[in-house]
């Protein structure tokens, strides 16, 4: 089997969070969970990630700054903002600029729509440039 897609969930709700995490595992994808921003920089110390599903309401610091921090430390990377709150979909931010939007609760079918948009842009643009800095796998393998 190929090299899979490195999807990278933070949202502070655990039960939430391993909702996402067995979502993306059984749609192919090596899912890493962290429930804060200080996890999530850890992980991007040390693996790179294809793309970022991160909770918009999350206490003490807000899904947005959690993204904006990521591309910080990993420019470039594709996130999608998902929130229970429809106000928060509903009136999306100027820094969410290419970013995708899911609205919680969310549904397996919802995600992957959502993550294979955000690879098919990646891919498109990393056709465009060499090398790929994020490290994102081309293409996933064929079930």
């Amino acid at each position: 089997m190929g090299a899979r897609e490195c999807i990278l969930a933070v949202d502070d709700d655990a039960s939430v969070l391993e909702t996402t995490r067995n979502m993306l595992d059984d749609l192919g994808y090596q899912a890493i969970a962290a429930d804060n921003l200080d996890a999530a920089l850890s992980t991007l110390s040390h693996q790179a990630i294809d793309v970022a599903i991160i909770d918009l309401a999350m206490p003490g610091v807000s899904g947005l700054n959690v993204g904006l921090e990521l591309q910080r430390q990993q420019p470039g990377l594709p996130i999608v903002y998902c929130s229970g709150y429809p106000d928060l979909i509903e009136k999306p931010s100027k820094h969410m600029n290419g970013s995708l939007l899911l609205s919680k609760p969310f549904f397996s079918k919802e995600l992957s729509a959502k993550l294979e948009a955000m690879l098919r842009t990646s891919r498109l643009l990393d056709s465009d440039a060499a090398p790929n800095p994020r490290g994102l796998n081309q293409y996933r393998s064929a079930p």
